[in-house]
Order: C-alpha cells, then structure tokens, then sequence
C-alpha cells in the first residue's frame, strides 16, 4: 500500500477536530521517534467527551492518563456507552507532539481491537483525540476536556 497521509475531512466536516489533524497510517515507515516538547505530565488526569465516527455513530469516552518511569504517557481508555475498556501502549511520539498509542482491550465488546490512538494537547484542559483502524484508516475524533 501506497504511504500516504490521511486527511480527516469528515471528521472536520462534522465539526469532531480541527483541520491541523492529519495522521501516518501505522503501515507506513514509522517516522523517527520524536522527543516531545510537552512535559507528559501534562497529559496526566482524566479527560472526558463523546466522540464521533465518520460515518455517524457516536459514543462516549474517557482517557485516563498517567506517567510512566520513562516519562512517557500511559493509562487507560473506556467508551462507557459501548460497555469497553483498556490499556494504552504508548508506542512513540509523533510530529506536534503528538502521542500515539494502541488499545489493549482484554475484553473489545463492541471496540475494534488494537486501533490507534492519537492524543495532543491543545491547551491545559482540552485534548485531541483521533482514532484509527488498525489498518491506519482514521475512523472518529474529538475533543476531549477535564471533568469539573
């Protein structure tokens, strides 16, 4: 397959993330592994929302993050309205700072399994969230916030 970068026009068009989003499907080359300039413990905490595929159902979501030794991100993912949850594996980071991560779920119920997970602070309370297939087709997207 040809590498290519995937434009989430419809996720734009249904107002779930902003026109900076573009994402490298994982079967591509993976770029050099970036060195973040966000302190990942900015990442840490709780965030909450409800996210949208680009082809219409939505859901709800929440991203539990922490820090690891290395001082990478790690935590958990639950879509409560889908009855799954999991594990992200922080696998690098990505060009914007970006976090990538794959869902582990023991259990995927109604989830895809091992998708994609891209997460980028836009400011102290809002994080971007892009979902892919584990092809590298990008599937949903959303803003995510901090509970009050």
């Amino acid at each position: 397959m040809k590498c290519v970068q995937l434009a989430l026009v419809a996720l734009m068009t249904a107002g779930c993330v902003g026109q900076q989003e573009y994402v490298s499907a994982p079967d591509c080359p993976a770029p050099a592994e970036e060195e973040s300039l966000v302190d990942p413990r900015y990442f840490a905490g709780t965030w909450e929302g409800q996210g949208c595929q680009n082809d219409g159902p939505c859901w709800t979501v929440t991203v539990a993050l922490t820090g690891d030794e290395q001082g990478q991100p790690t935590g958990a993912v639950a879509y409560p309205s889908d009855g799954c949850a999991g594990q992200l594996e922080f696998v690098r980071w990505e060009a914007g700072d970006v976090a990538a991560f794959r869902e582990r779920f023991k259990n995927p119920g109604k989830c895809v399994a091992d998708g994609w997970l891209r997460l980028r602070l836009l400011d102290t309370k809002t994080l971007n969230f892009v979902w892919s297939h584990p092809d590298g087709r990008v599937a949903a997207g959303t803003t995510l916030h901090r509970p009050r």
